[in-house]
């Protein structure tokens, strides 16, 4: 296709929908699709502007990916994940292609079938202005306090925590180290110590912090259905001195340019965490509550 100025290839389509369905976007939600030499990103923003969620999915996972400088551009979060779902279920393994733009500015989903690989099958999803983002990731300060825990150990916190109320605090401690999760509404709380002895990582940059945030945000961010089937994923959870958490996990895709390997429990543990070729990276943001980001 002649003026295509980004195409990505993979054979691993099932993947790509599990890291999409990971954000949780509604499906008439209009998501921003980035792509840049690093990689495809998807992001969307909830209507409070309090909640971002994100995947990243690095150049390497794709057999084949290329793109000139940098393209952002919406798409309907449900039209481009039932499109690739319906490609997945019509055509099992077969490769399938992203590629921008088409004849009028789409993003074109095309399937390549047989061993000529001159059967295709083709899908154009029509692009929309990219939505504003108020960009949470240059707000307030770097998170120098963070903890990884076991993606279960935080699912089970955060549904123990729905019985109690509709907000949650999440409170470190230096000393002792500690890290809690509480919530309370009228006479019901509910107060959850997660052992500090058996977290992979810990670090607290001040004496004490604590910020209360939507619960249902707490959910979609430390609630990862999709790692539920890798028992040893685990998440970091980062906060900055204004109550921003920003909560990483790495979803294993399987197929890459590259084999894939097990990211070291370092790569959690770094500021910059570090991806692995057939890996996805999970990032959610989650403002406190009365805190509305930047001016």
């Amino acid at each position: 296709m002649e003026g295509v100025t980004v195409r990505a290839r993979t054979r691993n389509i099932r993947g790509v929908i599990s890291a999409l369905k990971a954000i949780k976007a509604p499906g008439k939600q209009v998501c921003l699709v980035s792509f840049d030499d690093s990689g495809l990103t998807v992001l969307w923003e909830h209507e409070s502007k309090a909640l971002h969620s994100s995947a990243r999915i690095a150049a390497e996972t794709f057999s084949e990916y290329s793109v000139e400088g940098s393209t952002a551009f919406g798409v309907r979060f449900g039209q481009l994940l039932d499109t690739l779902a319906l490609f997945s279920a019509a055509l099992g393994g077969g490769e399938v292609s992203l590629e921008y733009p088409g004849p009028d500015a789409e993003l074109v989903v095309r399937s390549v079938a047989g061993l000529d690989q001159n059967e295709a099958v083709f899908a154009h999803l029509a692009t929309l202005e990219a939505p504003p983002s108020q960009h949470l990731e240059d707000y307030g300060q770097a998170p120098g306090s963070f903890f990884i825990a076991p993606g279960a150990t935080l699912r089970e916190a955060v549904e123990d925590l729905e019985w109690a109320g509709k907000t949650a605090t999440l409170a470190l401690t230096c000393d002792p180290p500690s890290v809690v999760l509480s919530s309370t509404e009228q006479n019901l709380s509910l107060k959850i110590d997660l052992p500090v002895d058996q977290l992979a990582g810990f670090s607290c940059q001040s004496p004490g912090l604590q910020a209360s945030y939507s619960l249902k945000h707490l959910r979609t961010a430390l609630a990862q259905a999709p790692l539920q089937d890798h028992t040893h994923g685990s998440a970091k959870v980062a906060m900055d001195a204004h109550g921003l958490m920003k909560v990483t996990h790495l979803l294993p895709l399987g197929e890459g340019r590259v084999p894939q390997v097990t990211h070291p429990l370092h790569a959690l543990q770094s500021q910059a965490l570090a991806q692995t070729a057939a890996e996805c990276v999970l990032l959610f943001m989650v403002l406190p509550l009365e805190d509305t980001g930047p001016d």
